[in-house]
């Protein structure tokens, strides 16, 4: 089995079937300008990384400080109900 072109690819109905009659230059050159503008948006996103900030202790923690949370409301909660 083949793989097809990501150029052949359309999601129009009413192209399916049609070939493209530009010529290689101009089908080179339209490639080259959609490549330029691809590095050129590349280049102006800036990402914002946030280093530090996932880290798995820090997820464990927050995950013991909430059962500790839950079991003390619950021994609270039975202490009043006590009285």
């Amino acid at each position: 089995m083949e793989k097809l072109q990501p150029s052949t690819i359309t999601l129009d109905q009413d192209q399916i079937g049609r070939i493209d009659t530009a010529s290689a230059e101009v089908l080179q050159a339209e490639k080259k300008e959609d490549m330029e503008k691809w590095v050129e948006n590349k280049k102006s996103k800036k990402r914002n990384k946030a280093r530090g900030r996932g880290s798995v202790k820090n997820e464990t923690r927050a995950q013991t400080r909430i059962m500790f949370e839950k079991t003390r409301d619950t021994k609270r909660s039975q202490m009043v109900a006590d009285f």
